[in-house]
Order: structure tokens, then sequence, then C-alpha cells
């Protein structure tokens, strides 16, 4: 289904159903059957209609195109062999995506940040599809609510015109829209806190900390350093929950259950940053806030008489998991010396 997706949304060419059964090398019932389950997983405002003068084509506003190509993209890289099935199914060449990999990685080093190892091994990939699609007239006409004012301070959007300078001139719209992928970016690190937004957010994470601790009767550890770390988490999230760019997580039902009492109350304490964004925060940013309160809430063991040998925590997702995990393998194995969590790409160069 999503490879079937991935050509509907990178190849201007008609496709019918003999071009999914000879590429895909599958029967046409299991097309159809695999088109059927496609237009039921589609978003609502986004509709997979056939005719014969175009073939099967992807009807609705590009904006909410563009989400459900985030979604696609992220599902087919997270496959076995992802890539080679992106590059053999889109019609995007593995040098744009390389060459765009090199301008984020300079990007990076003149915004003096870090982006985790799965985003830059999957944004390369979404904005390949994104300058795909505008290079073959699949523009957003829509405002939806994008302010221009709010995304041209960023640093982000002047780091855009490295992207630009080597795709070409782009409208005004998209460029805010290339700007909302580098704002929506996990990092791992960096100085995250030089803007007028990020001191905002900062006071009313204060707020709703206290207001954690007096509804969950608890006092936080190290509140400073407890903010500073949801800082570097939230100033993605606000841009991914303002514009609605959140993915649909699944998360374990063992996970649910752990933290359903933890994210009631967290949900209930953060109603302020909820207030300030102007959206619901979604489920799976209460549960980030609630692995970071509950990561400052476990006991930790630094204090260790002998330790001959050494532990180290990497993890792609970002300091949100990485540091959760490093709190519980210090708790359940003292004898370790646990050297501070990096990320993945660094741990490259240790």
């Amino acid at each position: 289904m999503n490879l079937i997706l991935l050509m509907l949304l990178t190849n201007d060419d008609l496709l019918s159903l003999a071009h999914f059964t000879t590429k895909i090398k599958v029967s046409k019932n299991t097309i159809l059957r695999d088109l059927k389950q496609a237009q039921k997983n589609l978003p609502k405002e986004v509709e997979l209609v056939y005719s014969r003068q175009s073939g099967y084509i992807l009807v609705g506003q590009e904006w909410h195109i563009r989400k459900l190509i985030i979604q696609v993209v992220t599902d087919v890289k997270s496959m076995f062999r992802g890539a080679h099935y992106f590059f053999s199914y889109s019609s995007i060449a593995f040098q744009k995506v390389n060459e765009i990999k090199t301008v984020l990685e300079e990007i990076e080093g003149l915004m003096h940040i870090k982006f985790t190892y799965d985003q830059i091994e999957l944004l390369p990939f979404f904005l390949a599809t994104t300058f795909k699609r505008i290079q073959t007239n699949y523009l957003i006409e829509e405002s939806f609510q994008i302010a221009e004012d709010s995304l041209s301070d960023t640093r982000e959007y002047h780091m855009t015109q490295i992207l630009l300078d080597k795709i070409g001139k782009v409208p005004e719209k998209e460029r805010l829209f290339i700007t909302l992928q580098l704002l929506t970016t996990h990092i791992f690190s960096g100085d995250v806190l030089t803007e007028k937004l990020t001191s905002d957010l900062k006071a009313v994470t204060l707020i709703c900390l206290n207001r954690f601790e007096k509804k969950a009767l608890v006092t936080l550890k190290n509140k400073a350093q407890l903010i500073e770390k949801i800082m570097l988490h939230l100033k993605p999230a606000y841009y991914r929950i303002k514009y609605q760019l959140n993915l649909a997580e699944k998360w374990p039902d063992r996970f649910n259950q752990e933290f359903e009492a933890l994210n009631f109350i967290v949900s209930d304490a953060f109603s302020p940053l909820a207030d300030f964004i102007g959206e619901t925060l979604p489920e799976s940013e209460v549960f980030f806030l609630s692995l970071f309160l509950g990561s400052d809430m476990i006991p930790q063991n630094h204090e260790t008489t002998f330790k001959p040998q050494k532990a180290i925590v990497l993890c792609p997702s970002g300091v949100t998991m990485s540091k959760i995990m490093e709190n519980r393998l210090r708790q359940l194995f003292p004898e370790l010396y646990f050297h501070p969590a990096i990320s993945v790409r660094e741990f490259d160069f240790f």
C-alpha cells in the first residue's frame, strides 16, 4: 500500500492498474485490494480517484497531501531496506537525496546544532519528495494559518536559502513550508534558546511544571535542567502541534498502561501550554512530556565504589528516550559506569 502511494506521490506519468502490477510484481487482485485499503487509510481531505484519461491520482489540497507524504515516506523508510524501496518505486534519484543531506549537514554546522540520527536520515527523503512536487507544479495555494511574520524571523527561514540555491526559486508559501520542516525536526543537541518564542515557551513551561508538582504532589529535582531538556524538545514540537504535523504514533499497550496515570496528570498540568499554542496537545506529545517528568522522578544512583565496566547509551530518537533509558539502566546496573548519553552520529566519531 505504501509503495503504491509513493508511486502516486512522486510520478507525474499516468499510472494504471497495469503499471502497479508490473512495477510491484503482484497480481491485479492484490493491487485492487491494496488500493481499497489505501483509500481507507488516507486522510479524509485526500481522495484516491481513477479515470481513463488520468489513471489513478490523489485529489485534495496540497497541504493535506504534503502531510500524507510525511507519513508515507516515514513508513517506507522504516521498512527493511527502506531506502532501496524508496528509490525503486519513486521517481527520485539517489544523487538528489544525497545532495540534500550534504546541505543539511552544512546547515547543522552553521546553526551549531545536531539533528537526531533518524531525522538526518529521513529529512532528505522527505525534502526531495517535496521538491519533486514543487517542480511538477503541485504547489501549496492555501495559507493554513501560516503567518509569514511568525516564521520569517527564524534562523531556519534564512537557512532555507541554502537549500533553495540548489533547486531554484520557489513561491513564498513553499519556502515557509520548507522552513516548517526544519523547525519541526528533532535535534539531539545545540543552542536553540535564542528567539523570543523560546523565552515565552520557557515561561509557560515553568508554569506547567509548577502545576504538575501541585497536582502530582511531588517536588521535581533540578527543575532548571529539566526545563532546558524539555525546551530542546518543545521548539520543534511547538510547530508540529500548531500546524498539525504530528504523525499518528502508535504506542505499545504496555506503555499506555504504565503511563496512563502520569499522562492524565501531565495533560491537565500542561493545559497552559496547549492554550499558548492554540491547539490541543496530541497524545504523542503528552507521552513524551511524561517521559521527561518520569525520568526526572526516577531515583538515580551515580555513586559507585568500583567501576571496572563502562557503558554508554545510544539513541537515534534524541534526548527524551535516551535520558530515561540511561536513568533506568543506572538503577538496574549500579556497578557500571555510564558515559553521558550521546547520539548515534556522535558515537561514530567517539
